[in-house]
């Protein structure tokens, strides 16, 4: 069985996680994340074989890692000029043929 531990800021230690998880006395706790595991990149076929490499790909190829992200509300276009457009030309080409 895998053992979770943690850090413990009275003792000042690493220590195995019990059932039960005590806040600091001021609410804080530490958590310590393991490295991510090495994958090849979908864009240019390179290893990436940790969290800072990870980010640092992202970010030379202008991409975002989707999944948790918030989208707020997309604007929409104004295309009541278009549609204006449009309906005049059809008009105009419906009408050409009775001048």
């Amino acid at each position: 069985m895998r053992t979770v531990y943690v850090y413990d800021p009275i003792q000042d230690k690493v220590v195995p996680r019990e059932d039960k998880i005590t806040l600091t006395p001021h609410g804080k706790r530490f958590n310590i994340m393991k490295d991510i595991e090495p994958y090849r990149s979908m864009v240019d076929g390179t290893m990436v074989s940790s969290r800072s490499a990870h980010r640092d790909h992202l970010r030379k190829h202008d991409c975002i890692e989707i999944g948790n992200e918030e989208f707020g509300p997309r604007p929409r276009p104004d295309i009541t000029a278009d549609i204006q457009r449009d309906v005049e030309r059809a008009a105009h080409q419906h009408l050409s043929g009775y001048i």
